[in-house]
């Protein structure tokens, strides 16, 4: 499947709604985020500022692993500490045969680096890299990311990412990304206004994608991101679109 066809499920935190995603033959990118439970002393599936979940970050794998998900599924963990990806590594990497035997594509994402209008990252880029790569190998796609905020009022171009941003990130996964698939998860948003800077990431490294997202664009705003990922022979098919729709 092509990844501009991949249709996502966003926030798939609890129970309830990954067995809503699992029947829904249409799905075929699950996003989930994982956090850190000091009552459970473990990994979970939830976003900030929830610290608890019905669902741990095992039993969601089992979950999965045991449906009949079509071949090809993305499972992507967006971790949102790095104490919840300290306490996951061991569950992931257990996970991988079964993960490999289904076909299912394993994206290990974080927001590493600080980003437009973002905080500072909860996690040591290089380590996070490093530990991903040396304890999953080649067999995840690594979803690295920035952090972001929203547009401030007295700087208009505070949700664009910078060439100083790009570079940052550029210096890391060349440093450590060898043969490694990578997709840079990008805000939809501002892409248009950022692209003199996001398009040397597809320059550097054919293996470098994007994964656009947001919780809701236009359609016309859809249409001209397709455009201008798509169009060219060089960019094609290397981009995912996580996100829903306005209108």
């Amino acid at each position: 499947m092509k990844p501009k066809d991949y249709h996502w499920a966003h926030a798939v935190n609890s129970l309830a709604f990954l067995e809503q995603t699992l029947a829904d033959r249409v799905i075929t990118a699950i996003e989930a985020d994982v956090i850190y439970s000091d009552i459970q002393q473990r990994a979970v599936m939830g976003h900030p500022p929830h610290t608890d979940s019905d669902l741990t970050l095992d039993a969601f794998l089992s979950r999965i692993g045991s449906s009949e998900a079509p071949p090809g599924l993305i499972v992507k963990l967006d971790f949102k500490s790095d104490q919840a990806f300290t306490a996951a590594l061991d569950t992931v990497a257990s996970w991988m045969p079964v993960a490999r035997a289904k076909q299912t594509n394993v994206f290990v994402n974080a927001d590493i680096l600080q980003g437009p209008g973002g905080a500072v990252p909860k996690f040591d880029a290089l380590k996070f890299v490093k530990t991903s790569l040396t304890r999953f190998g080649h067999d995840v796609v690594l979803s690295l990311g920035w952090t972001t905020g929203a547009r401030s009022a007295s700087d208009p171009m505070s949700i664009d990412y910078s060439i100083g941003m790009v570079d940052e990130m550029l210096r890391l996964t060349q440093e450590t990304c060898f043969g490694a698939t990578v997709t840079f998860a990008v805000r939809a948003v501002s892409v248009i206004e950022s692209w003199e800077a996001l398009a040397r990431l597809l320059d550097a490294n054919r293996q470098f994608g994007f994964t656009l997202w947001y919780p809701s664009v236009s359609h016309r705003v859809f249409d001209e991101l397709v455009e201008l990922l798509e169009s060219r022979d060089d960019y094609r098919n290397r981009t995912y679109y996580d996100m829903g729709f306005s209108d």
